[in-house]
């Protein structure tokens, strides 16, 4: 009997982790065409203006959702309950899914009756519009630099509140306020970034440049001050504040100068591959940073640190410069 048991958790945590691993993967594609979508039915200049307010309804979703678990959890119901609740508003996407397709189909030209419909790109296509698009490329160097550093700091976190007197519960504690102060003042931020005055002021090379300089001074902090709960609190909540209501919407706005069609073959590629390649290489990265530590090359840590900063500001810049091109470039087209 006890082998039979063994053989069942294991299967459970078995279809668990596939679960997770697949509904994660559908999570970040089916973000990353509804960001698409919206550079698409939206004004090129107002662009940045939408983008937040997107973000503003995603940090809001977020807070409801962790609330509703909570009151529903306290009130006594089952996390059956939740599922049930879950698939209703799965549903509720599907119908507005269903009728921002209907409304951009509208908006699309008329095609003629023989065309034929054109068949699913390959993976290998899909690669290769990245890899003959420099401004591609671009933006897949800013990603992993973004996602490098993130989970760097993840592991980061984890490794000092260990070091520290915190218990499990104190651990966990912290790190759910860190949770709502993030979201909180994200939430504000990007209220405030849907303002079209302070969209001007917080343009796009703001939104590139504030990140990379956030996470810099962060990692400055953490060398220089001291490598404690307080300090890496701070510099978390700093870090995603700024990259959700700062750095994402002027992310996706670089988008709005590719052609339709190479942008939704890109982004499903960057959004997902490309965005869990540089998780992996950031847990990597601080194995190697901790190795380096053990053995009194704290200096080579720091070297490290500062070069993907140097990358990331860099990469923005050329980003920059290369979008600031492509407008000008369309712009002559359309006056022709």
């Amino acid at each position: 009997h006890h082998t039979n048991d063994t053989n069942v958790v294991s299967i459970q945590y078995l279809i668990v982790s596939i679960f997770f691993v697949v509904f994660e993967l559908f999570k970040l594609l089916a973000t990353s065409l509804l960001w698409s979508l919206s550079t698409d039915i939206t004004d090129s200049s107002k662009n940045l203006g939408y983008a937040s307010l997107y973000g503003l309804s995603c940090t809001t979703g977020q807070v409801v959702g962790s609330f509703l678990s909570y009151y529903m959890l306290d009130f006594g119901l089952t996390t059956s309950h939740l599922f049930l609740s879950a698939a209703v508003f799965l549903e509720l996407c599907a119908w507005c899914i269903a009728h921002i397709g209907a409304r951009t189909s509208e908006k699309e030209a008329p095609t003629s009756s023989s065309q034929t419909v054109a068949q699913e790109p390959s993976l290998m296509e899909k690669f290769s519009v990245i890899l003959m698009d420099r401004y591609l490329q671009m933006i897949v160097l800013y990603t992993l630099c973004y996602t490098i550093t993130m989970n760097m700091i993840y592991v980061e976190k984890i490794a000092i509140l260990e070091e520290s007197e915190l218990d499990a519960n104190g651990a966990a504690s912290f790190s759910a306020t860190l949770n709502v102060l993030s979201a909180i003042l994200t939430m504000g931020l990007q209220l405030l970034l849907t303002s079209g005055s302070l969209v001007k002021v917080f343009g796009v090379s703001f939104g590139l440049y504030a990140l990379p300089l956030v996470t810099g001074a962060g990692f400055i902090s953490l060398s220089l001050v001291a490598r404690a709960p307080l300090t890496i609190g701070v510099f978390e909540v700093s870090r995603r504040v700024t990259a959700f209501a700062v750095s994402k919407p002027s992310r996706e706005s670089l988008y709005g100068v590719v052609p339709r069609e190479r942008k939704y073959l890109a982004k499903s590629i960057i959004d997902t591959f490309v965005y869990r390649l540089g998780g992996g290489l950031g847990a990597l990265v601080f194995d190697l940073t901790k190795f380096l530590v053990t053995i009194g090359k704290h200096h080579y840590v720091q070297m490290c640190q500062i070069s993907i900063i140097v990358v990331w500001v860099a990469t923005s810049t050329m980003i920059l410069n290369q979008m600031a091109n492509m407008e000008r470039i369309a712009g002559k087209a359309k006056e022709l």
